[in-house]
């Protein structure tokens, strides 16, 4: 293969739009989860200031539109009514109590009756105690949620969902402490305001004004589990819809999180298992991965969020056979993260398909990388492990590799794009046996101060 190394008054010639797309990427950089955001809860009245963030302008996709999901009919308050307390039914040796009206406190074993209720304060279920919901309930709360040391087992099917929602916005469900568990299947979540988090040396999380809003819909914490088949997670409000605290385990299949206010799934140091889901239209990060944790993401979609996924903070996830498209940022590994992103589809980016900063050392192997503006781009001190990928079709840059970066870039096929690699001079990469055709430049050295900002 023959080598053409450019020059100096050649590069200057692509050095502009090149600064720019560094630049542009330096404006959408992610914020940290716990960062300030702007919001007041007031004792009756729950209200959310939005931090003054345009919506990222994301390129059209040409694929099939997802969905809309149908809004719900306003449900009209009913009277409150007495609780009435059935005989109770014998199962599994377990005594179930069947009632027709929300207890403020759930004791024993209790199955709601179908209906449309309105809940007008907290609904504690603690530990030991068990809250069944039947399929086509509807719960509407005004102000207040459920908070579970117990569990909920929250059922619905296909044709009868079970749904959470508030006029005006309400709590949330949260599922706290070893030994609770949160079973959601069917069910439909939406307007949930989350619930302020205070995060401890030891690792707990505890429910403190003047914390930081999280868990819109779910927040589940400190060893609690949960499990979610065939959910929609919508509209809610908070740094995350749902919020995976140093819970012990967490699994999401079938589901969609969409049109969130800030971030879908927020996890820190939880082990999840996320498979079939599609993640689409939240305003910051579809799924954020923090801390040690072993997970699992596969066989899902991204697309149209600030950044697909976002990986900091030593968790090492393994990430395969997603398709990850029409985001601002597909892929982010930040500070000490690593893991495996393998077999995974990267198309049709706004800025990058991958970036890899920090000292991230991810695993980048047998993926799709496409028409993204810059296929994968490493800076600070990040050494990933570029291998077998397909690079292909990227509208300016395959590969951009900057400041005192270390990757290991090898057996890599590079195809179609305007330039298959630029290196800055303090870049120390590895690179050999790459195939690079139909590529205008094959490799582009930049000068060190090439990328400083004015």
């Amino acid at each position: 293969m023959l080598k053409m190394w450019i020059g100096k008054d050649s590069f200057m010639r692509f050095f502009p739009l090149i600064l720019l797309s560094f630049f542009i990427l330096g404006c959408v950089h992610t914020e940290l989860p716990f960062d300030n955001i702007k919001i007041s809860f007031a004792e009756k009245k729950q209200t959310i200031v939005r931090e003054n963030l345009p919506a990222p302008e994301v390129p059209v996709v040409e694929e099939k539109p997802i969905e809309k999901q149908p809004e719900l009919e306003k449900i009209k308050p009913e009277e409150k009514k007495e609780i009435a307390v059935l005989p109770p039914v014998q199962e599994n040796k377990v005594t179930i109590h069947e009632i027709q009206g929300i207890p403020d406190e759930v004791q024993g074993k209790m199955l709601l009756a179908k209906g449309n209720y309105t809940v007008e304060k907290k609904i504690t279920v603690p530990k030991g105690s068990t809250l069944i919901l039947s399929p086509g309930t509807i719960l509407t709360f005004q102000e207040c949620g459920i908070v579970c040391q117990g569990e909920i087992q929250a059922k619905g099917t296909a044709s009868e969902p079970i749904v959470f929602q508030g006029a005006d916005g309400w709590d949330n469900i949260t599922i706290l402490g070893e030994g609770a568990f949160g079973v959601f299947h069917h069910c439909e979540i939406k307007d949930g305001l989350g619930m302020e988090v205070q995060m401890q040396k030891d690792k707990q999380c505890l429910l403190e004004k003047g914390g930081t809003f999280q868990g819109g819909a779910v927040l589940i914490a400190n060893k609690a589990r949960g499990e979610m088949v065939d959910c929609t997670i919508q509209k809610n409000f908070s740094q995350s819809a749902i919020a995976l605290i140093y819970a012990q385990a967490f699994s999401l299949k079938d589901c969609r999180i969409l049109q969130n206010d800030e971030n879908g799934v927020l996890s820190i140091e939880t082990p999840c298992e996320i498979s079939d889901s599609t993640f689409s239209e939240n305003r910051k990060v579809g799924l954020f991965l923090e801390g040690v944790s072993k997970s699992t993401i596969k066989s899902s979609i991204f697309s149209q969020n600030r950044a697909g996924i976002l990986v900091r903070e030593n968790a090492n996830p393994t990430i395969e056979l997603n398709r990850i498209f029409g985001n601002v940022v597909g892929m982010e590994y930040q500070t000490t993260s690593s893991g495996i992103l393998r077999e995974n589809i990267l198309e049709r980016n706004q800025l990058c398909g991958i970036l890899c900063i920090e000292e991230s050392k991810p695993t980048l192997e047998k993926n799709k990388i496409e028409q993204n503006s810059i296929g994968i781009l490493i800076k600070n001190n990040a050494s990933p492990s570029i291998q077998q990928n397909t690079l292909r079709f990227n509208i300016e840059i395959a590969l951009l590799m900057i400041d005192a970066c270390s990757p290991t870039v090898q057996d890599n096929q590079i195809t179609d794009s305007k330039i298959a690699m630029v290196l800055q001079v303090s870049t120390k990469a590895n690179i050999q046996k790459n195939q690079i055709q139909n590529c205008l430049h094959e490799k582009q050295i930049a000068p060190q101060n090439a990328f400083d900002k004015k």
